[in-house]
């Protein structure tokens, strides 16, 4: 967890939620554990709002129609705060942010798509013969046990000596 935002602040965040809360949210937050439950954690404490006024230059790539509002939830009532002191109390930065709103399915406000790393089904496939032949390769290679701690370690060295000196001579 970082420091909260400055005195400066228009919210006035750190007057309206105690040190000892933001722990318990950083906690809670972090005690989720799975991507999924953070990204939606995320995204149920983020409440879309269209501004008042939008300026809008000439040739902008950006041209979003909102806004979002952070909330974090204390005693049953939402609190509003700043997206810099929502960003510290959490540990994070604008990259999960921006994820969770990009994965919002468009069928229901609050919930995502599946985190869909690791299954494409492209994963690069080794033949049995080529590992079998690696292994074979290692197990060629003369070993000893540990000199220092042989009752207490399964652990094996290579044998140094002039094993590697005849196999350096018959490359």
């Amino acid at each position: 967890m970082m420091p909260p935002c400055t005195q400066k602040c228009r919210l006035k965040c750190s007057t309206k939620i105690s040190e000892n809360d933001r722990n318990k949210i950083f906690g809670d937050y972090w005690s989720l554990k799975d991507l999924q439950r953070q990204r939606d954690f995320l995204l149920a404490s983020m409440v879309e709002i269209k501004p008042k006024y939008r300026y809008i230059k000439e040739n902008s790539t950006r041209n979003r129609s909102h806004n979002n509002a952070f909330y974090f939830e204390i005693s049953k009532e939402k609190i509003q705060i700043c997206k810099r002191f929502f960003k510290t109390t959490l540990g994070i930065n604008d990259r999960p942010i921006r994820t969770a709103l990009q994965k919002r399915t468009m069928f229901s406000g609050q919930m995502i798509t599946e985190d869909q790393r690791g299954k494409h089904g492209k994963h690069a496939k080794i033949d049995d013969k080529i590992k079998d032949g690696v292994r074979a390769h290692i197990n060629s290679i003369p070993r000893i046990p540990s000199h220092y701690c042989r009752a207490g370690s399964s652990r094996e060295y290579i044998e140094g000596g002039n094993h590697w000196q005849t196999c350096i001579e018959i490359m």
